[in-house]
């Protein structure tokens, strides 16, 4: 009912998605790669403009340092935390 061309114009779609499947599988994959090498943070001391005494027991204050927002108050024995 479909003549040689027919034919002709299948096999050749299952030759192309033969292909095609092929070059999928033949593509290797993104290896991982690990490291174990030891990064070091880099501490710097920044002062925050504020002095002890401008702070009471268990008052605390909100400070900017370096891109970074740090909370800098004393507790209720008067010791200083950040």
């Amino acid at each position: 009912r479909f003549g040689p061309a027919a034919g002709v114009v299948c096999g050749l779609a299952v030759a192309a998605s033969a292909a095609a499947l092929a070059r999928r599988r033949s593509q290797p994959k993104t290896a991982a790669r690990y490291t174990t090498q030891v990064i070091l943070p880099a501490l710097q001391w920044i002062k925050t403009g504020l002095k002890a005494s401008d702070l009471q027991a268990t008052e605390l204050k909100a400070k900017n340092l370096a891109g970074v927002d740090v909370l800098v108050g004393k507790d209720g024995s008067g010791k200083l935390f950040c």
